[in-house]
């Protein structure tokens, strides 16, 4: 089931799943479930009689490459502008700007308010100027977005991470109270959604 969280009435989420879920029990009925969904705090609007039963795996999509992103979004260009309208240096911008923030969704937002942003100044091409102006206008809403799919261990550590400027994650485990499995978990995550950068360091000896 594809964006399984856009179904906003709880009720029928539950329903849903509850049937889809019990039906091995009808001979010869096999049915696996996957849900697809970009609202990571998604179980918590369950029932007990789904959560009980519904013990999902959690599988994070790969990112897209720049050249995939780039890819989309010049098949979103060629659909909604017309020829030559964009400039080449503002739509390098929107892809790198779309790359970094590792989601998609902000690409297609900064085309089109870029869009809007050259029609208010009656202009007959979308600049870079545009798209900065877009991206100044778009960029909290995106952030908030990713905090706002993070559980209160994942917020914890983030803040931890920030506030004392830790380098290296045995400096940061010590600071937080977070099994080491669970730990590492987080930071896959919170590397995945790409508000942080985890790199390997190599020490000669």
């Amino acid at each position: 089931m594809d964006d399984l969280n856009f179904i906003f009435d709880n009720d029928t989420v539950n329903e849903t799943l509850f049937s889809l879920l019990k039906a091995h029990e009808t001979f010869n009925v096999k049915i696996g479930v996957i849900c697809i969904m970009t609202d990571l705090k998604f179980t918590k609007r369950l029932d007990a009689s789904v959560g009980s039963i519904f013990h999902a795996d959690e599988i994070y999509f790969p990112l897209y490459s720049k050249e995939e992103i780039k890819d989309i979004l010049l098949a979103r260009v060629k659909a909604g502008f017309y020829d030559n309208v964009l400039t080449d240096e503002a739509f390098d911008l929107i892809v790198d700007l779309t790359y970094k923030s590792a989601d998609l969704r902000l690409g297609i937002f900064l085309l089109k308010l870029s869009g809007l942003e050259a029609e208010k100044r009656a202009k007959r091409k979308i600049e870079v100027e545009d798209v900065e102006e877009a991206y100044l206008k778009g960029k909290g809403l995106f952030l908030d977005k990713s905090l706002s799919v993070l559980t209160s261990d994942e917020r914890k550590i983030l803040k931890t991470i920030y506030e004392h400027n830790v380098e290296t994650t045995s400096q940061l485990y010590e600071l937080v109270d977070v099994y080491y499995e669970k730990f590492n978990e987080i930071l896959k995550k919170l590397e995945n959604v790409k508000l942080i950068d985890l790199k390997i360091r190599v020490f000669k000896g």
